[in-house]
């Protein structure tokens, strides 16, 4: 289940930071779009940390 919801999740993150601007939007959708950003980053360390995998620090 957590490999399941990591990979939907990647897949989300891609798409939805492929289709939408972070920077040089107004800085309540940049503030907005980053805390998304990072969130999914936390969220999908979490999972490989659960699976004991590591994730990169930048990609």
């Amino acid at each position: 289940r957590i490999a399941a919801w990591l990979l939907e999740t990647a897949r989300a993150g891609h798409t939805w930071y492929h289709k939408h601007h972070v920077l040089g939007e107004p800085e309540a959708i940049t503030r907005a779009r980053l805390v998304l950003a990072r969130s999914t980053q936390l969220g999908i360390a979490a999972g490989l940390r659960i699976l004991g995998l590591s994730a990169p620090e930048r990609m």
